[in-house]
């Protein structure tokens, strides 16, 4: 989005885009050999709930899971861009953050558990986000994407490791 376009969106619509903190990271997998589903499944749901996210969707059939948190403050499962410093584009996390204060963290994580040829295969795509409000520009609230540090793949991996 070019920054005159973007300016006028925000004008006419009063919320921020959704900025990039980098490339689309890939899906973590891991493949257990000699493992069961359910297993793999159960031990997965546990770590979840040991760590306060809750599965808003699940599909056993499909081995798919989805977990959804808006308000989420565990700092460790992400790394959010440093607002330090200042770029030219009036629109970029950077700038929009300067001036802004911290609404909440939002985690996005969707997870398949399926059988392989070689054993259950667990991948996960993790998304996180800090949503912050601008008072500076009609209070409008923005969303800034965020690069997973892996510490909850890990977590995961390690239950169904240990399942």
């Amino acid at each position: 989005m070019k920054p005159i376009a973007a300016a006028l969106a925000l004008a006419l619509f009063g919320c921020a885009p959704t900025t990039d903190a980098g490339a689309e990271q890939p899906v973590a997998e891991r493949i257990y050999a000699g493992a069961n589903k359910a297993d793999v499944w159960k031990a997965v749901v546990n770590a979840l709930d040991a760590n306060d996210l809750p599965v808003v969707a699940a599909d056993v059939e499909r081995g798919k899971i989805r977990v959804r948190q808006h308000n989420y403050l565990d700092r460790r499962f992400a790394a959010c861009p440093s607002l330090d410093s200042r770029s030219f584009d009036p629109v970029s996390p950077v700038n929009l953050g300067v001036r802004s204060a911290p609404l909440y963290r939002g985690t996005d994580l969707r997870i398949e558990i399926t059988e392989t040829e070689t054993g259950i295969r667990l991948a996960l795509d993790p998304r996180y986000t800090d949503v912050g409000r601008d008072y500076g520009r009609r209070e409008f609230a923005l969303q800034i994407r965020c690069r997973t540090t892996g510490v909850l793949e890990q977590a995961l991996f390690t239950a169904a490791d240990n399942q």
